[in-house]
């Protein structure tokens, strides 16, 4: 195998396992199964359903259906491919025209749950073919708020967080930082930032802090390794 090759491979490697644990975490947060404002593969069908007839009004669905009827949902081409087929949009805010003061509305792609990864891979690894840089967190999430709806800021976090490549250059930029502090102050993790959880160690309550996804990238991936350092060290020494 040569050089190319092996590096391909490798790359492949490294999306598939990038792919299971967004994946994992994804539809545990934004499955079926939570009350959360996502769109997965299920609750698409059952959209595209009745806004083509395919189910009937009943007592059961009438809630839902005012629901797709409020949010305004329609079918529409899939940019770029073929016409027939279609997916799904929403309006997001009203647009004016400021020659004729008439009023429309600006349509947005549903993003679907289990589609999260390949949408934000799309933009963060391969936008604009960027030579193998990768965008930051602002430039990512604007570009997919600028085309999808119903992808929370917090999934383009964690997806950032679990990027290998990303990982290492803001390793190397965190272990400069911390290199030019004190023990004491590298340490500190501002308790506001987090949300917390109890766990026990050697029958012990600990207060585990758990990365908040809406912070900035780069500030929460800094006190995530932080506080790991120090739960290390902590235990380490008992």
């Amino acid at each position: 195998m040569d050089s190319d090759s092996l590096s391909y491979s490798l790359k492949d490697e490294g999306k598939r396992e990038m792919y299971e644990s967004f994946h994992y975490w994804a539809i545990q947060n934004y499955g079926d199964s939570g009350k959360t404002k996502t769109v997965t593969h299920k609750k698409y069908q059952r959209i595209t359903d009745i806004l083509t007839g395919d189910e009937p009004p009943t007592a059961g669905n009438s809630k839902f259906r005012f629901w797709v009827k409020a949010k305004g949902f329609r079918l529409g081409p899939v940019d770029g491919s073929d016409p027939s087929r279609t997916c799904l949009y929403v309006p997001t805010k009203p647009v004016t025209d400021s020659n004729s003061n008439d009023t429309s509305k600006e349509y947005k792609r549903v993003a679907i749950v289990e589609d999260f990864f390949d949408i934000i891979y799309g933009v963060h690894v391969e936008m604009d073919g960027r030579g193998g840089k990768h965008a930051g967190q602002k430039r990512t999430y604007r570009a997919i708020a600028e085309k999808y709806a119903f992808l929370p800021r917090e999934a383009v976090t964690r997806f950032l967080m679990s990027c290998s490549d990303c990982q290492k250059r803001m390793h190397l930029s965190s272990a400069d930082s911390t290199n030019n502090e004190s023990v004491n102050s590298s340490f500190v993790i501002p308790q506001s930032q987090y949300s917390f959880r109890t766990t026990e160690h050697d029958n012990e309550a600990q207060s585990v802090p758990i990365v908040d996804f809406n912070m900035p990238i780069t500030q929460t991936y800094l006190n995530h390794l932080k506080y790991r350092n120090l739960h290390t060290e902590v235990y380490s020494d008992e």
